[in-house]
Formats: structure tokens, sequence, C-alpha cells
């Protein structure tokens, strides 16, 4: 029985060692990869002078816990393996992470020491400490910079974090510790001269095209408030003034030209702008879109969360709760897009040009704003073109708005002026009314005095047009109006005034007509309106007028007495018989008509 189970256990070690034998290759296999994944890879320099990407791929990684460690204990567990190799060309780990240890091995091949450019991209670090070891993994040089301390002594070449680092033949460790409450971004470059150079040009060259069309709009809209005193305009300039602020807050620049001895405000500067921002978008949106008076519920529901957010970002700054601060931002940005697009959508069905513009510009800013949130905070691969997204979008938002504010202006001139053509336009004929009259006839008056040039007037007014409307009814009678209108402008000069007077009574003013001439092209008038049969259902109406002409004389110190010697001349003509023409000039003309044809 024993020598059964010494013969059973052997063969199953043997099994086991068969097994073993077959999975050997594998198991190195995997050890191979899991020392890759755990011990530093060198990468050589010329390989990294090819590209200019970031270098995350060739980094270690290890979050710091507890108190902070020296470089020389950060190299310790980099050595122990307790570190992990990236993954990701940049490191993001999101708001309030804790300090982070990158190492980054370089191989320089050559016989002679390189200069490089090491560049950290991230303006809002507030600690960046870095650490250059030689081959035996000795001190060799120390920088240390952040947000946390003023901008003065670092490169105004670039926003970020910039040391200009000098690699022996052989290998070398450059070790970063990176630490700050905002978001933990950590791009990392190797640059030639050469190359840095040209991104540095890029760089000022796109946020100056950027800036000064921001500017540039800014500008123009805040000289349309002051022209137009339209509130809108102002609203948006203010809009796109604390936009700016924001990034350049941001991006670097305002600590790095503004404001470079207040780190303090630059810890706040970035939520601040942020919230102030979006604040101001919202209440633009309010008072473009007219939710005060169209939406008011809406409206007081967005002012009222501007308000709560506004008192819980000052007990944040005033408790020094960066944290909470910038996760505060975070949710106000969620709400502000939230709110931008339903803010649109409520007006959706207005037929405004300028709502629809209002609507692709917030899609377009709201979308902008969302992807580098979403870049910075780690929820999307980090890109530089993430990044600047918003700012991107920015541009974009603010030309349809600005598109959306000239639709708005010239829709406020159309109404306008729709507004002025129905007040100085008879409805019934599409002449101009007395309003109108006075409006125009000034200049032709003075014309006429300053040049000495004759100007005439015309008052016809129709005969027994009540008895017209009594047997035919009110509907007849308007029609009859309207083919009078009709006719008297066929009939008059681009340069006459015709007016319906009022009721019956038509008014026609002549410039460079003198009374004979009047005369003659009234008396044509009042023939072709005589002759006329005017077509009403299964009704044909005859209608007649009388006509009353004057000029201008000398001694008349107004239109008005010109136009009283015209009722004077009407008077005459209604006595005479009515259907016939009657003029008082310098000299008096009468001239005799038919007998009228009443209406039937």
């Amino acid at each position: 029985m024993i020598n059964r189970l010494y013969s059973l256990s052997g063969s199953f070690s043997r099994c086991i060692g068969r097994g073993i034998k077959q999975l050997w290759p594998l198991i190195i296999m995997l050890c191979m990869s899991a020392s890759a994944t755990t011990s530093a890879r060198p990468v050589a320099v010329n390989a990294i002078d090819a590209g200019t990407a970031p270098l995350g791929n060739y980094v270690q990684i290890f979050t710091e816990t507890g108190e902070r460690l020296p470089w020389y204990e950060a190299l310790r567990k980099f050595n122990n393996r307790e570190a992990t190799a990236s993954t990701h060309k940049v490191l993001v780990a999101g708001i309030g992470a804790p300090p982070h240890w990158l190492r980054l091995t370089l191989d320089n091949h050559s016989a002679h020491t390189i200069e490089r450019h090491l560049l950290i991209d991230a303006a809002w670090l507030d600690e960046v400490d870095v650490y250059q070891l030689n081959a035996e993994q000795q001190l060799q040089h120390t920088w240390h910079a952040g947000d946390s301390k003023a901008f003065a002594g670092r490169s105004k070449a670039t926003t970020g974090f910039l040391y200009r680092v000098h690699l022996p033949p052989g290998t070398s460790d450059i070790l970063l510790r990176v630490a700050t409450p905002d978001p933990l971004v950590v791009p990392v470059y190797l640059l030639t001269a050469s190359a840095f150079e040209n991104r540095a040009t890029q760089h000022y060259y796109s946020y100056g095209f950027s800036y000064g069309y921001l500017l540039a709009l800014i500008a123009f809209n805040g000289m349309l408030y002051f022209g137009l005193r339209d509130p809108r305009h102002l609203l948006y300039a203010i809009f796109l003034s604390i936009f700016t602020f924001a990034n350049i807050a941001y991006t670097g620049h305002g600590y790095m030209w503004l404001w470079p001895n207040s780190p303090e405000w630059q810890r706040w500067a970035t939520p601040v702008l942020i919230c102030c921002f979006g604040s101001a978008g919202l209440v633009f949106a309010i008072s473009f879109l007219n939710l005060h008076t169209e939406r008011k519920r809406l409206s007081q529901l967005v002012m009222a969360i501007i308000v709560v957010f506004a008192l819980l970002l000052l007990y944040g700054v005033a408790a020094h709760q960066q944290t909470f601060v910038l996760y505060l931002t975070f949710v106000f940005m969620l709400f502000y897009a939230l709110l931008m697009l339903t803010m649109g959508m409520a007006m959706f069905s207005s037929s405004s040009t300028g709502t629809r513009y209002y609507i692709y510009a917030a899609i377009t800013g709201v979308l902008g704003v969302a992807i580098t949130a979403a870049s910075v905070w780690g929820f999307i691969p980090y890109s530089k073109a993430g990044f600047r997204a918003a700012e991107f979008g920015m541009l974009v938002e603010a030309t349809l708005l600005a598109l959306a504010l000239a639709a708005r202006i010239r829709e406020v001139q159309t109404n306008h002026l729709n507004a002025e053509k129905l007040a100085s336009t008879d409805p019934l004929t599409g002449l101009k009314n007395r309003r109108a009259f006075y409006l125009t006839s000034p200049a032709m008056w003075s014309n006429s005095l300053r040049y000495s040039r004759p100007l005439s007037a015309i008052v016809l007014d129709l005969d027994h047009f009540k008895c017209l409307n009594d047997s035919h009814g009110h509907a007849s009678g308007d029609h009859v109006l309207k083919v009078v209108g009709v006719l008297l402008r066929q009939q008059a000069r681009l340069s006459d005034l015709v007016v319906r007077w009022g009721g019956e009574e038509f008014l026609l003013l002549l410039p460079e007509t003198n009374a004979t001439e009047a005369t003659a092209f009234a008396e044509r008038l009042r023939e072709l309106l005589s002759a006329q049969q005017i077509r009403y259902g299964d009704k044909r109406l005859h209608v007649s007028a009388s006509f009353g002409i004057a000029e201008r004389r000398v001694s008349d110190s107004s239109i008005d007495q010109l136009i009283e010697r015209a009722d004077s001349a009407l008077y005459q003509a209604k006595h005479a018989g009515r259907n016939c023409t009657r003029t008082i000039g310098d000299t008096d003309i009468d001239v005799e008509a038919e007998p009228v044809i009443n209406p039937h």
C-alpha cells in the first residue's frame, strides 16, 4: 500500500515537473513583462528629438502618501519597483489628487554632453520639483518652482515650467515631484532649442490671434452700447471680457504678465473668474432672449442659481477651502452648460433669427467648455487641442453671438421701419397719411423757398361719396378709395407727394409745378376718374371728384397757407356744381367741367 502511494506520488511529481517545464517559458515571459512595467525604460534622446509628443509613455509613476518624501527616498521606491509604468502620454489625476513622483530615464548615445529643454506644460501646478541624477544616481541639479511661488525667475518664453538640462553621455534620471489641489495634469516634453522655439512661436501667435479677436469684439460691442444704449451689447462685452480674463488666468498668461507677484490671487483666480464668466453668460442670455418677460419663472430660477453658487464661492474662498471651490466650479460649469441650452430651447419656438444664432452659439460654447473640463479633469485623454477647446469654442460662440446681436439689431430696425411705415401710411389705400405729409413736406417747402421754385398743391374730394356708401355699403366705398389711390399713384411723378388727407379727400403736393401745370394735371385726373367704371362684384360704380389747386405765393409763411388756399379752391369747385377744378394762384384760373355723374 505504501509502495503504491510512493508510486502515485512519484507519478504526480513527475507530471508537475513536466508541467512546470512546459510552462516555464510562459512564466519567464510574464516575469519579463512585469519587470517591464515596473522598471525604468531608458529612452534614447535622439529618438525623442524625432518628435514633440509628451513623454508620459516613458515615465514611471508613484503616488506620495503621508509625509513629503526627499528625492533619495523617492529614488529608492523607484529602484525597489514600487512605481508603475505610465500607459498615457500625459498624467492626469484629477482635482485634489495627492502628490505624484515621476521618473524619466534618458540615454545619451553620443560622446558629448547635449542640452535639451525640459518643459512641464501646465501653468497651474502649485509645486514642481525637478531632480537630475547622473548614471551613478548622484544628484546633479535641482530646480524648484510652482504656481504657489511668485513668477519672478521663471522663463517668459512659456507659461509652463521650463528647465534647461545638460545630459552627459550615458544614462541620466529626471525625477519630478508635482503637487496641486487643482486638476493634476503633467504634460512632460523634452525639446531641442529649435523645437522649443517653434512651439513658443506657435503658442504666442495662436493666443495673440485669440485675444486680439476677443478684444476687437469687446471694443466693438462697447461702442455699440454707447451708440445704441442697448444693454445687451454691454452685457455681451462684459461676458467676453470676463472669459478673456478667465482664459489668461488658467493658461498662466495672467500670472506671467498681470499679477506675477501675487501667488495668493493666482491660487483663486481661475475658479473665481470661471464662475464669474459663467454668471455673466447666464445674465447675458436672460437679457438677449428677453426671458425676464417671455419666461419670467425660468429667469428667476437662473438668477437664484447664480446667487446660490456665488454665496458658496464666497464661503469657500473665505474659508480657504480650495478643493471645495474647485469642485464647486466644476459643478457650476455643468449647471452653466445645462442652463444655457435650456434657455435657448425654451425660446426655440421663436421665429427670431437671433434666437437661432444663440442656440448654435450656446451649443458650440458648451461643447468647448465640456471638452476642456473633461480633458483637464481626466475624463478623456489630455491633449493640447482638448485643453484649448473652450477657447476655440468661445471664438466660434462669440462670432455666432455677434451675428445674433446683429440679427437682433436688424430685427429692431426692421420693426422700427415697419412701425414708422404703418404710422405714416394709410392702411386702406397704401398712400401716405397726414402725419407723413408733415414729415416729408418741409423739405419740399424749404427747397421751393431757397431756390424760388414753383410749388403747387391739389386737394380733391370725391363727389357724393356718402351717397355711394349708403347705396352700396361701406365695403364698396372702401374699394372705390383703393382704386382712386392706385390711380393717383400711377399718374403722379416720383417726386410728387400723394396723401390721403382724410375720409374721401386726397392731397397732392407737386414740386417744380406752377398753377397752370397743376391745373392741367388735375383736369387730366378728373377726366380719367369720371370716365372710369369701377367694378365691385357684379356692380359697376361711377365716381367723380372736385379739385382745388393753389400755387405757393411769396407772401406764404407756411405750407398750411398753401393748403388753405387749395381748400378754398375746392370749396369753389363744390359750389360750382362738382366734378370740376378751381385754381387759386398768382392769377385765379377757373376751369369749367362737365356736370357731376352721380354714382349708381
